[in-house]
């Protein structure tokens, strides 16, 4: 019974990043900080404007790479990235693959390396336990799309936006954007790290004093509906 418990926490945990995430690829792999407090080269400040080749003459802050990436994948996409997570008894594991898959009113997430996965669909949330080889489902589907992170454009991403710049990840410079994660209270913030080729390589939360970065493996829209099925061979249980 505590063991479930524990699932089922850690999987709306889980499931609360991946909404946050929501309309927020590059294979190539590069190594995590151990501890993703680790201190990263200060930013060199830039203009908001200077992301894009042509300025917007009402808003600049809609030609910023960020909007332009996840404006692009909306309420559809599949996204593979690394982060530090527990497993079901709360042991830590480093640099786990988690796996996302947003559709319209259908998410899912799984964890292979922890053991557990979770999706959400019209109707119902399903949670999925991989060493036990067992799912359970509950009543309380999703009614509307997963919508894009920004939402109105216009209003939240100037208002979030606070600033551009550069800083350096285990040895490479990467060009950030970030903004505020709560427009009243402005404390809880999320930089976007983008390469080169403008692809999305890292994101970092700063929330109550903590840092959590993580590493994009794959943002795609081809999303992998293989992760919305129930695997072959599980049984149903209960919390019960």
């Amino acid at each position: 019974m505590k063991k479930t418990l524990n699932i089922l926490l850690i999987s709306i945990l889980i499931l609360m990043g991946a909404y946050m995430l929501s309309g927020c690829t590059n294979n190539e792999q590069s190594n995590l900080p151990d501890n993703p407090s680790t201190p990263i080269t200060p930013a060199t400040p830039s203009n908001p404007s200077t992301p894009s080749e042509q300025t917007d003459p009402i808003n600049p802050v809609l030609n910023l790479k960020t909007v332009t990436f996840f404006t692009t994948f909306s309420d559809k996409y599949y996204m593979k990235y690394k982060s530090d997570v527990e497993d079901i008894n709360g042991q830590p594991i480093k640099n786990a693959i988690i796996e996302i898959s947003v559709d319209g009113k259908k998410m899912a997430t799984n964890v292979q390396d922890a053991g557990y996965g979770i999706i959400v669909n019209e109707t119902d949330i399903i949670y999925i336990m991989h060493n036990e080889k067992m799912y359970m489902i509950m009543e309380g589907g999703s009614s509307e799309n997963n919508s894009n992170i920004f939402g109105d454009l216009n209003k939240n991403a100037t208002e979030a936006f606070i600033e551009s710049g550069n800083k350096e990840i285990n040895g490479t410079s990467y060009y950030f954007e970030s903004f505020y994660d709560n427009l009243i209270e402005k404390i809880n913030k999320t930089i976007f790290y983008f390469d080169n080729n403008d692809k999305l390589k890292y994101m970092e939360t700063i929330a109550d004093g903590e840092n959590s970065l993580i590493e994009i493996i794959e943002f795609t829209t081809n999303v992998k509906q293989s992760l919305f099925n129930i695997p072959s061979g599980y049984t149903e249980g209960s919390l019960y």
